[in-house]
């Protein structure tokens, strides 16, 4: 083990491999979504509002918890995308060990942190996305956990105070000599959030792992269980509550499309081994008309890919295949197999292991993108290593 630093909170950490990078997340950004899951919003929408009940030990009595969100109209509300600059800069906070709330880098460093192209459309984008942000007022009632007054409190506040961005056409002007920062753009800290960070109200994040997953639904599901999970490996909540007010469905979502909105995240998660695999009669059950529990369970080990989220390199496991689990794909093996057959013979083959897939991989495929092709790949490797395992040796 390698030499050991403590982290923010105080706590003896090892210092993290080249290979992963150890993130931060701020736990009450974990909570609740501060952004739009969708891309677009109805053109009328002033606010969007996400609320739930818990019970307050402290109180010893049902709190409603509540945020709502607001947006300058020229450039609207965050979506997803946005929210991954959020994280983005709290992980430059982070490398600075939180020392200030103005932290200082530049938009190439920032891009390359996101896993985003070092094109002229991602400037574009960070751009955009800071002008939202500095639009954007949460209003936390109830909702808003003071680590250092250990309760529930009510905040207002702008999650950004101040944005710089450093035009490589139009440098600074210099003042007072040389000054190192002098090309760097910068972003300030709403005071609130700094102080929460301060504080320590943080959890480690894998936030390379983050990164490669491939749906927004996928990444908001996956930081609202990590923080869960901290407290119990198994999690049951009420469908309608989770999709509605933690990853930020469509309330005009009845609990088919909700469950049908949120297959393909659970999928991803399972693959990835985030979430220990289950049967839907398992994963849902019905509580009455029109209310459905959800439950979860943290898997043992959580597979990394070391390339980008679109790698087809996905281990073979799939509720319909747990036997071929433990055996290691060989590629060469899957590609002599397919490619030993004739025309005819491969599109037999490629309906029979379709025709093997699960449902809910079907409808993966059936809806296409790229999380299609990485799925019906998987479906056939998983057929061809069955087929060579009846071939007599």
């Amino acid at each position: 083990m390698g030499r050991r630093i403590p982290d923010h909170a105080g706590i003896e950490s090892p210092l993290p491999t080249a290979e992963v990078f150890v993130g931060k997340d701020e736990l009450n950004l974990a909570e609740f979504p501060i952004c739009a899951i969708a891309d677009r919003l109805r053109a009328d929408q002033k606010a969007l509002v996400f609320e739930d009940k818990i019970t307050d030990v402290g109180r010893g009595e049902i709190v409603t918890r509540q945020l709502t969100i607001t947006a300058a109209d020229p450039h609207g509300f965050p979506t997803a995308a946005d929210d991954e600059v959020i994280v983005g800069l709290v992980q430059l906070s982070k490398m600075s060990n939180f020392e200030s709330r103005e932290v200082f880098f530049t938009r190439r460093e920032l891009v390359e942190l996101l896993g985003w192209r070092d094109e002229g459309k991602s400037y574009d984008r960070l751009e955009k996305s800071f002008n939202r942000w500095m639009g954007v007022t949460l209003y936390y009632k109830n909702a808003w956990w003071s680590k250092k007054e250990q309760c529930w409190v009510n905040e207002k506040f702008h999650i950004l105070e101040n944005v710089t961005l450093y035009d490589r056409n139009k440098p600074r002007e210099k003042r007072g000599g040389l000054n190192p920062r002098t090309h760097l753009s910068s972003f300030t800290w709403n005071k609130v959030i700094f102080q929460s960070f301060e504080a320590g109200n943080l959890k480690s994040l894998d936030f390379d792992f983050l990164k490669t997953l491939d749906s927004a639904i996928a990444k908001r599901l996956y930081r609202f269980l990590d923080k869960r999970f901290f407290f119990n490996k198994r999690q049951e909540f009420d469908l309608k509550e989770l999709c509605r007010e933690h990853i930020g469905l469509s309330r005009t979502y009845d609990a088919s499309n909700l469950k049908r909105a949120l297959r393909p995240a659970i999928l991803e998660l399972e693959k990835r081994g985030f979430l220990t695999v289950m049967p839907e009669h398992e994963r849902l059950g019905r509580v009455c008309k029109g209310k459905w529990r959800i439950v979860f369970q943290k898997a043992r080990q959580t597979k990394r890919f070391a390339k980008s989220k679109r790698s087809a390199e996905i281990p073979v496991k799939a509720p319909a295949k747990r036997h071929l689990a433990q055996l290691k794909p060989n590629e060469d093996t899957v590609r002599n197999f397919w490619e030993s057959l004739s025309h005819a013979e491969r599109k037999r083959h490629e309906a029979e292991a379709l025709a093997q897939a699960s449902p809910i991989e079907i409808g993966v495929i059936n809806r296409g993108g790229p999380f299609a092709a990485v799925m019906k790949k998987e479906a056939f490797d998983a057929y061809a290593l069955k087929r060579m395992q009846r071939r007599p040796r």
